[in-house]
């Protein structure tokens, strides 16, 4: 593609890379507006656009190859990456999901190659190439928990009142009574003998004895 030329009163001697010659030329730029065909020395247009060579300033995505080649049309499947810095630069990308190329705005550097200067190119590397369909993987989906209920053994289990000192009110099964008592916990350690409500208590050990033990048989 020419650089746009505009004449102004500022006269500068630049250079663009011309791709019927295959090679970077001088131009006189008028000093705004134009494209982006357009580096300050011959050495930086070399670098560019004829040795491929990624110059010191950050440079868009795809670079020129070393034959003259458009990017491998991979890189449409990349996501459209603004990359870091601060410029606001005019760019354009294939976005997969639209199945066309759109604008976006490049922040001059980094990034990945998913990245046209030109809509034009865009459009020649990724709308004309069929892709195959992205597949997914079917997922499992989860198994629901299971409740267990709880096991009125806790009911055994001693009051632990806790070496914390908040003053929270919970409930005990007191296998000696056959009862649930109300107690202050003290917020940690704590056994499963502790219940929000006394419901909750009751309906758990209401039916919980003490365990018997049974004497010993005769010459034991």
């Amino acid at each position: 593609m020419r650089p746009l030329i505009y004449t102004k009163n500022l006269r500068n001697l630049r250079f663009w890379y011309d791709n019927s010659q295959q090679k970077c030329v001088p131009f006189i730029y008028g000093g705004c507006r134009g494209n982006d065909n357009n580096f300050e020395t011959f050495e930086q247009c070399q670098e560019v656009c004829e040795r491929g060579i990624t110059p010191t300033t950050p440079t868009p995505g795809p670079r020129p190859s070393t034959d003259g080649r458009l990017p491998d049309p991979s890189v449409c499947l990349l996501s459209i990456e603004r990359g870091e810095c601060d410029k606001n630069e005019r760019r354009y990308g294939y976005d997969k999901h639209q199945k066309r190329c759109i604008e976006f705005t490049y922040g001059g550097c980094l990034g990945n190659d998913n990245n046209f200067l030109y809509l034009h190119d865009c459009r020649l590397v990724c709308e004309n190439t069929p892709y195959p369909p992205e597949t997914t993987t079917p997922t499992t989906p989860p198994t629901k928990p299971t409740w267990t209920p709880p096991d009125p053994a806790v009911c055994l289990e001693e009051k632990i009142v806790g070496n914390c000192t908040q003053r929270i009110r919970r409930y005990y099964y007191n296998v000696e009574t056959q009862t649930c008592e109300e107690f202050i916990w003290g917020g940690c350690e704590s056994s499963n003998n502790n219940f929000l409500s006394l419901e909750d208590c009751w309906r758990l050990c209401r039916n919980v004895r003490p365990p018997t033990t049974e004497p010993p048989p005769p010459g034991i």
